[in-house]
């Protein structure tokens, strides 16, 4: 794996949408009980550079993924 890679597990919520109301949190929260498994890889730091690295980070992201997953599942 490239240097600088970190893995968090955890819960996340992800979705279209910036979830601003308190009920469309708990509702978010009771649907959370559905199995899943999301992986996901950060391309950029989300600065004026993101349109200029994605092509050349999504190499590397992909190439952890992959690894993360062969690791992984053995």
């Amino acid at each position: 794996m490239e240097a600088g890679v970190n893995i968090h597990f955890g819960v996340m919520a992800s979705g279209d949408e910036d979830v601003i109301d308190m009920e469309r949190g708990r509702e978010l929260h009771r649907l959370s009980g559905a199995p899943y498994l999301e992986l996901r890889g950060a391309t950029d730091t989300a600065n004026h550079e993101a349109p200029v690295v994605f092509d050349e980070n999504l190499k590397i992201v992909m190439k952890n993924i992959a690894h993360v997953l062969v690791n992984w599942l053995g």
